[in-house]
């Protein structure tokens, strides 16, 4: 789960989870031209499984048009793909990954991302749908999240690759299941964060 968006020392109200059915309050703030390089993200890992792959994806909607286009997207792909469930969804193959720094995420810990790290590839992407580096939005959501034992997180569900289709993810059938106890580190609290 995301506990906290800061931009330099700002903890940014941006409608987080913060209770079973309280979502936090959107509340625009004033910031510079450096924000976006200046944001952190941090996660909570509530699960009782190793992520050792997640994809978070940062939306630009002020420069897309989405009756003709689709939104502008920045994915920050961290750690690697278990080579059990590393095939491409369409052909089957094996994906390459072999650029990608190992992550270990375990259970009970707290991330952080820096898009400072990351601000070459969201600086290209945005400069190329609207030739400059400036917004004033970003809409985070979560992309794919894989456990060290092939497991997968992703579309609102818990994942299983199908054995007939290497690369193709099948929501598990319990609706409710969640790895571990569900009531662990729940609510969410944002003083958690390390």
């Amino acid at each position: 789960m995301i506990t906290r968006v800061k931009v330099g020392d700002i903890d940014v109200q941006c409608g987080l989870l913060i209770g079973p059915r309280e979502v936090q309050a959107k509340t625009p703030f004033l910031a510079g031209n450096d924000w976006l390089q200046n944001m952190t993200i941090s996660f909570f890992n509530r699960t009782n499984k190793t992520i050792v792959y997640g994809a978070i994806l940062l939306n630009f909607p002020e420069l897309s048009d989405p009756t003709t286009q689709p939104v502008v997207q920045y994915a920050i792909r961290l750690g690697r793909i278990p080579e059990s469930v590393a095939f491409d969804g369409r052909t089957g193959k094996p994906l390459r990954q072999n650029d990608r720094t190992l992550l270990t995420f375990a259970p009970g810990q707290s991330l952080e991302i820096h898009l400072s790290d990351h601000i070459t590839g969201i600086r290209g992407t945005i400069e190329h749908a609207s030739g400059s580096f400036a917004v004033s939005n970003v809409v985070i959501h979560y992309g794919n999240f894989i456990f060290e034992d092939g497991m997968g997180w992703g579309g609102g569900c818990y994942q299983h690759q199908s054995p007939e289709r290497p690369g193709v993810w099948r929501c598990v059938p319990e609706r409710d299941y969640f790895p571990g106890d569900m009531r662990s580190n729940w609510p969410p609290h944002v003083d958690r964060v390390q």
